[in-house]
């Protein structure tokens, strides 16, 4: 399961100490020249299902235990972001925030801390 999928949530995580529902999205894609359309397609189009998943009440149906909580959409990236996905990341946290949810970008650390060091 793969931001390449949308019709899939990747990973429904519940996190009982903090009583919130994370829906989150496996990013492994990269932001190169060549990637980076793609990338940004294929994320507009999970973000879009996850929110319809929630919005058209499927999230009820099919996890029902797990409805009515605080819920997160977190993107969990291979990679840091750049260029016009900074853009995308900001943007679609404030529709998701605006849609009545929380929105996160994880990034994987070493892969962090390998842009830190070419910068």
């Amino acid at each position: 399961m793969t931001v390449e999928e949308p019709k899939v949530i990747d990973i429904p995580a519940f996190n009982k100490r903090e009583g919130r529902l994370y829906l989150v999205i496996s990013d492994h894609l990269g932001w190169g020249e060549n990637e980076e359309e793609h990338h940004l397609l294929c994320l507009q189009a999970k973000v879009n299902a996850y929110l319809h998943f929630v919005e058209s009440g499927q999230l009820k149906e099919q996890l029902p235990d797990w409805s009515g909580f605080p819920i997160t959409i977190k993107v969990a990236a291979k990679y840091l972001p750049r260029g016009e996905g900074t853009k995308f990341h900001k943007l679609v946290g404030k529709i998701v925030e605006d849609a009545g949810f929380t929105y996160e970008l994880e990034v994987d650390r070493s892969k962090r801390r390998a842009a830190a060091v070419r910068r």
